[in-house]
């Protein structure tokens, strides 16, 4: 894929990865990095920044490859794609893990191996093959694993190494972007506009696509009061363009619909955008603590919530807009 058109207030994010992986080569040895985070912070964009980086580039070459689990949620269809992309023949009778091992490990050269989506097969049925494909990658000292997931759950057994999770934008680095992409349009409301999306990259890019073909800031100010994520679209099929369909896609996920109480309980947090205290879920929801736990454990896993430091669960705030209009408890 192509390096991305712009990247806002990342650059000390994407430094660090580089750094990370530099440092590993510079002794022999390969680094595992996750990206992770919410739908919409802009993971794919830093992998294919690090992918497209000079330095990366450099000590790559054309080792680089890139593969997207998006799509797909079986073994066999993610190991096809793999295979593809390093020119095996596929045919029925092939065993296309043992084959895609063998040709990692046929060249000692370093490779760069970046996995895009990987909650998509992380969290489907076929995990244990998954855990077997990322065992044998891990154990290749010649290959550099950088992933992306949907959530805060580094893959086990991966010994992955430090990466904090991807969060918003700062506040300057948001109304940049809006700036850039809107052509310099702004209004005073737009401080209160950009908040209010909790300065999520996909959503900004929305806005300010919106206010770059005719929208004006105030409107767009007014709009979001009423229409809330049903505002942040252009498309209506096409995730990347809609974060309504960005945040459904977590909502859908197997691991989400494990568990009925995993929507009922992110129903009731998002009906109450002033968060609720974990000790107290149990009382509003008439249950024992012991059945809520696996639900509050999940929602975390996707990064749908947080826990802050009074420990009161809280839907992060395009999420609980959304999860609000169309999940009401």
């Amino acid at each position: 894929p192509p390096p991305p058109t712009h990247l806002y207030g990342r650059d000390q994010y994407l430094d660090d990865i580089v750094t990370s992986i530099m440092t590993k080569l510079s002794s022999g040895a390969s680094a595992h990095l996750i990206i992770r985070g919410p739908g919409g912070v802009g993971k794919t964009a830093i992998a294919r920044a690090v992918l497209h980086h000079p330095s990366i580039a450099r000590a790559f070459g054309s080792r680089r490859l890139f593969v997207t689990s998006e799509g797909r949620d079986t073994s066999s269809l993610l190991l096809s794609a793999i295979a593809t992309e390093l020119g095996l023949a596929i045919n029925s009778s092939s065993n296309l893990l043992k084959e895609i091992i063998s040709s990692f490990k046929s060249d000692s050269r370093h490779l760069l191996f970046v996995l895009d989506n990987v909650e998509t097969i992380w969290y489907s049925q076929d995990q244990t093959a998954i855990r077997d494909l990322l065992q044998h990658l891990a154990s290749i000292p010649s290959i550099t694993l950088l992933f992306t997931i949907r959530g805060s759950e580094q893959p086990y057994p991966v010994k992955w190494d430090p990466l904090p999770p991807l969060g918003a934008l700062s506040p300057e680095a948001a109304h940049e972007a809006f700036s850039t992409i809107a052509g310099g349009r702004t209004h005073s409301c737009l401080d209160g506009l950009l908040k209010g999306v909790d300065y999520m990259p996909l959503a900004i890019t929305l806005l300010a696509r919106l206010a770059q073909i005719g929208e004006s800031v105030p409107s767009l100010c007014d709009r979001w009061q009423s229409e809330r994520t049903g505002l942040l679209q252009l498309s209506r099929h096409d995730p990347e363009e809609n974060m309504g369909l960005s945040i459904q896609m977590s909502l859908t996920s197997p691991l989400m619909r494990g568990n009925p109480r995993n929507m009922w309980l992110l129903s009731l947090v998002s009906y109450l955008p002033g968060g609720v205290p974990v000790r107290n879920l149990s009382d509003m929801m008439t249950v024992a603590q012991t059945e809520l736990s696996p639900a509050i454990h999940t929602l975390k896993r996707l990064a749908l919530v947080s826990e802050d430091p009074s420990h009161s669960l809280k839907a992060h705030s395009l999420t609980q807009a959304y999860v609000s209009e169309h999940h009401p408890p």
